[in-house]
């Protein structure tokens, strides 16, 4: 066999294996690859003020942690507050990012239940999106806080 046949021959073998493991690990590297995973919330917690709530309401303030290895989508953070399975928030809104990293917070007025006869419970569930578009296939419930109904008429049980 000629020794030039020979060396011409491993160089285009070598060189076939060798472009697209390159091209795999260029795309990879350049966004053609990448973590196809949703964010993450974490940290997420709901407290009030004041702390303890009576039948007047109050306001109470979500607070969660979000990241993803491909970066958050802001304007996908989101909240929706629950009363008894329906929205009392219009539908998810967005949450306000804070000066720390990944934080995000909404607050919200909770409304007096002077007229109610029994406890009303808001429910705050939360969703986001990466930078890619991968979104949360199910959502994370924050926490909840409960206006107490008010206290009955004098000698009642």
């Amino acid at each position: 066999m000629n020794l030039r046949k020979s060396h011409f021959a491993w160089k285009t073998k070598s060189l076939g294996f060798a472009l697209p493991m390159l091209a795999a690990i260029a795309l990879a590297g350049c966004g053609g690859g990448g973590d196809s995973n949703p964010p993450v919330i974490s940290n997420q917690s709901v407290t009030t003020t004041p702390a303890t709530l009576t039948y007047q309401g109050g306001t109470a303030h979500v607070t969660a942690t979000v990241t993803d290895a491909t970066g958050v989508d802001p304007s996908t953070v989101k909240v929706n507050v629950l009363v008894g399975g329906s929205s009392v928030s219009g539908g998810p809104v967005v949450m306000t990012p804070t000066a720390t990293a990944g934080v995000y917070t909404y607050s919200m007025p909770l409304a007096n239940n002077i007229t109610g006869t029994s406890a009303v419970t808001y429910t705050f569930v939360l969703t986001a999106s990466d930078l890619q578009g991968h979104a949360m296939l199910n959502s994370v419930t924050a926490g909840s806080a409960t206006v107490p109904a008010p206290p009955g008429p004098p000698g009642s049980p």
